[in-house]
Parts: structure tokens; sequence; C-alpha cells
């Protein structure tokens, strides 16, 4: 069983810092590590196009390794001018680090362990995810329904000037409703959030760079610490495990063979051919989940893909 005092470190004023949005932590971690216009950054070619527009709205120029099928890495270029690399824990599972590792300390680099996916994760070897690098990126938003939620942990002797600050902004009525409804589902394990939510639509959060703008409310900051982690844990692995055997009946590929034992799934990943993923829509509708296309990939990588790029699907185990 993993130790949940590891998750304390979520909540380190001195190592953590709280945003509304993922992007937003990535956006402060690289401008305080003066890491901008001129600078080279490397990316998977598997990437969510929010995450590079953010990099470019920086003025960082973007050189990307590639990712095969099996989610192993390509070789990392060399270049004078790349001053930070970023690996990416897909859907909960974790990535390989040590490759990582032995090149950013061979080139003096920085180590971003993306884990928007990976949230009360650990490896084989018992590391929670997010900590294995230099810096991890974390996303709670994808996880509960919270709509804002996100933090970067300093895992480094790196000092940084950004301070621990959370908003003294409340949320709208909205969030409090869905809330109540996710406190009262887990008492009563009657999965109604799911099916209300899309009558109940939030707006979609603007992108910013002002710190005082973008750090997470102190509701929702609450709302998070007081979270049963382990409850959740077992809910995502047993679910996880339902949908892995019926979906595959209708003819969704896994896209790896086992849930590692320490891992956390975000979602059930599978390749599917648009023939079948009715079959599979329904499946997820009945369990009150969505199932969509992952990721929206940047314009530049869109063009030149592998096949396989372009048929990935998640079914999101979110509550």
């Amino acid at each position: 069983m993993n130790d949940l005092a590891n998750y304390d470190v979520y909540f380190n004023e001195e190592l953590t810092r709280h945003f509304k949005l993922g992007r937003s932590a990535l956006s402060s971690l690289l401008s305080q590590l003066n890491i901008g216009i001129g600078d080279k950054i490397l990316l998977p070619s598997l990437i969510c196009r929010e995450v590079t527009q953010i990099i470019q709205k920086l003025g960082i120029n973007i050189i990307y390794y590639n990712v095969d099928k099996q989610f192993r890495y390509g070789e990392f270029e060399q270049d004078s001018k790349i001053k930070a690399l970023l690996v990416v824990n897909y859907f909960g599972y974790p990535c390989e680090i040590i490759k990582a590792k032995e090149y950013c300390l061979k080139n003096s680099i920085i180590l971003i362990e993306d884990n928007a996916h990976g949230l009360l994760g650990f490896d084989s070897d018992g590391n929670l995810l997010g900590t294995r690098g230099d810096f991890g990126i974390f996303s709670y938003r994808k996880f509960f329904p919270l709509s804002q939620g996100a933090f970067y942990i300093n895992n480094s002797n790196c000092v940084l000037t950004d301070k621990f600050n959370i908003s003294n902004k409340t949320p709208n009525i909205t969030f409090y409703i869905k809330w109540a409804l996710y406190v009262f589902q887990n008492k009563t394990r009657l999965n109604i959030l799911s099916y209300i939510r899309k009558y109940m639509p939030e707006k979609k959060e603007a992108i910013d760079n002002d710190n005082s703008i973008s750090s997470i409310d102190i509701i929702r900051y609450f709302c998070f610490k007081k979270i049963d982690f382990a409850k959740e844990v077992r809910r995502r692995k047993l679910l996880y495990k339902s949908l892995e055997i019926n979906a595959t009946k209708y003819g969704a590929l896994k896209i790896f063979s086992k849930l590692p034992d320490k891992a956390v799934p975000y979602c059930f990943p599978f390749y599917c051919d648009d023939e079948i993923i009715l079959k599979i829509r329904e499946l997820a509708t009945k369990n009150g989940l969505k199932v969509y296309r992952w990721p929206d990939l940047p314009d530049e990588i869109i063009q030149n893909c592998p096949e396989f790029y372009q048929k990935i699907w998640i079914i999101n185990l979110s509550a």
C-alpha cells in the first residue's frame, strides 16, 4: 500500500505554488528559471497544443523528440540553447525517467516532469510521480470537480523568487453546487455528478500569466486538501479494470498491456477506429463518463505525425 503521507508534499508551502491551470504553473516556472526568448526546450511530439502555445507565448523555441507507439522516447537533440527537457506521464502511467535524467545531468539541463495525468500515482520504485525531475507539474482540476487547480513542485536546489500564494476570490454558485453533489456522491455511491455535468457547464478559464490573477482560490484549495485520496485511488483502479474488460470486448485496443501496480489512472486509454467508437461511447455513457480523442495536437505536429497519434482515445475516469 502506498504511504499516503507522501501526498503531504502537495501542500508543502516551501516547495509548491498553486495556480488555476497547469499551463499557468508551467509559464510561471519557466519565467522564474529565466528561460525565455531565444532559448529552446525539448518537448515530446505527442503533446497538447495548450502546452506549446504557452511556451511559444514566452518566446521559447520548441524542439520535438519522437514518441513511438509503445510511448517510448526517441533520442534527445544536442543544442547549447536547450535549457529544459519536459517528459510526460501519459494517462497516469509512469514514463521512463532514467534516460531523461542522464541526458539532463550530462548537459546541465532542467528536467520538468509533466504529471498533469499522474496525480496520486507512484512508479515501480515507490517514487511519487512529479517528484522525479527537478520540477513537477500537477493538475488536480483534471481529477476532481474543482474546474481549477494545479501546482508545480520544486524538487531541486534551485531557489525561486515566487512565493506561496492563495487568492481570496471565491468561486461562483455553480462550483458550490457541483462540490456538494460530489461530496454526496462519495457518501452514497450514487453516480449523479457525471450525469448532470452536461446541464451545468462552466466557463472555460482564460489563459493568463499574471500570478496574482492565476493563483488558485482558497475555497478550492481547502476542498482539495479535504479529499480522501485513498478512496479516490481505489475508485479509479476499480473503474479502470471494469472498463478494460468491457471496452476490449467491443474492439478497443489497449495502449498498455497492464496498469502498473502503483500507478493511478487518469483515464482508460485505447486505440480505436471510427467504426467502433460509437459502442465505446455507449459504454462510457452508461458509466456516466466522457470519451474523446486525445491530444489536441499542435498544427506543426498534425502535418507529419504517425497515424496512431490520431487514433488515441481516452475514457476520462473523473467523477
